[in-house]
């Protein structure tokens, strides 16, 4: 059942998987000159913490507490409804903006060899900051943080809304990652079609299936999501960074592109499956029909010669026995003959 049904809107209830893991903020304030990185143990305090002249990132880990979300929420100001979206595990991914901010809810996707675990995050841009939310530990973002400890680049030198796209960026790379290991399982899966169709690959293709819907589920969304962005020329994006959102919605349509690719190749590998099965069950039909053509005549001579009758003439001929033997033979070797000039053998 749906958690949130009946409940009033704007109300803020968790709908992931719960945990006793403490919420953690991490704070990253940086500009060309400084770098500081620091955990923010007081939660009342985390607006209070921005650094008019530095770029600030405030990353909340641990969506579970809604008392301790609800406190960061109302010292950033953060619509209701907003919050109420980033607390719902199962919202698609989108983007809204209001009078102050620039909210964004969208899905981490990572795999652990076999399957595909997803992460629900929000990224919330204002002035002087960035906020994200993110569900549990472990992100894709550390590739990030090392570009701002190293002062790679220009990155310093540019604002909040450069770090947003960074962040975005992250996220959809990892996202060819995951399309890379999806990629070589439908390839594996299509080799073992062909070496070993047994009944299990109907479940793997079927299992492959469900992970792509999944994916398509998040990632279509999100490319309508950044395109909102890039149409309607957010005022939290400056012409400066414009183009990075245009570059991420590019790589967002590659990606529902071989999405739509991996789509067919799936609905490939089902009607080969089946057509194999088809093919294999016909060659077993085939030889059990021949079997049975073969052993039909056989089955007619030895009939006629099992019958209780006493005037069989034949039954007195002392090579009688050997002769129907030899009959027999004659037939199997004739009826064999004539498969094989039909070409059915």
């Amino acid at each position: 059942m749906y958690k949130k049904a009946g409940l009033a809107p704007g109300t803020l209830l968790y709908t992931g998987e719960h945990t006793d893991n403490p919420v953690v903020v991490n704070a990253i304030q940086y500009n060309p000159e400084s770098f500081i990185e620091e955990e923010i143990t007081n939660a009342d305090g985390v607006y209070s913490a921005i650094r008019g002249d530095k770029v600030n990132w405030f990353n909340v880990t641990g969506l579970h507490n809604t008392e301790i979300i609800a406190k960061i929420g109302s010292q950033f100001s953060i619509n209701n409804l907003a919050l109420e979206d980033a607390l719902n595990t199962s919202e698609l991914p989108k983007t809204e903006e209001f009078e102050h901010q620039l909210f964004i809810t969208l899905k981490m996707i990572k795999t652990n060899g076999t399957k595909i675990e997803t992460e629900h995050i929000s990224l919330v841009l204002g002035d002087h900051y960035l906020l994200g939310l993110q569900e549990k530990p472990g992100d894709v973002f550390d590739g990030v943080r090392n570009r701002l400890r190293i002062a790679y680049g220009k990155f310093r030198s540019r604002g909040h809304d450069y770090l947003l796209y960074a962040l975005l960026d992250a996220i959809v790379d990892n996202y060819f990652l995951v399309l890379d290991e999806f990629t070589g399982n439908i390839d594996q899966l299509e080799q073992s079609i062909f070496k070993d169709n047994d009944k299990n690959t109907l479940n793997e293709i079927n299992e492959l299936k469900k992970e792509l819907i999944q994916l398509r589920k998040y990632m279509v969304p999100l490319d309508l999501a950044i395109q909102h962005i890039t149409k309607h020329e957010s005022e939290f994006i400056s012409d400066e960074i414009s183009h990075f959102f245009e570059d991420l919605k590019n790589h967002l349509n590659q990606i529902v592109t071989q999405l739509n690719d991996h789509r067919d190749a799936l609905k490939t590998l089902t009607d080969l499956h089946i057509s194999l099965l088809s093919n294999e069950m016909n060659q077993v039909m085939k030889v059990l029909t021949i079997v049975s053509a073969i052993f039909i005549p056989l089955t007619f001579l030895a009939g006629i010669y099992g019958m209780n009758f006493q005037h069989m003439p034949e039954l007195q001929y002392p090579w009688a026995y050997p002769t129907l033997l030899g009959l027999m033979l004659i037939t199997t070797l004739g009826l064999v003959a004539f498969f094989k000039h039909k070409k059915w053998l």
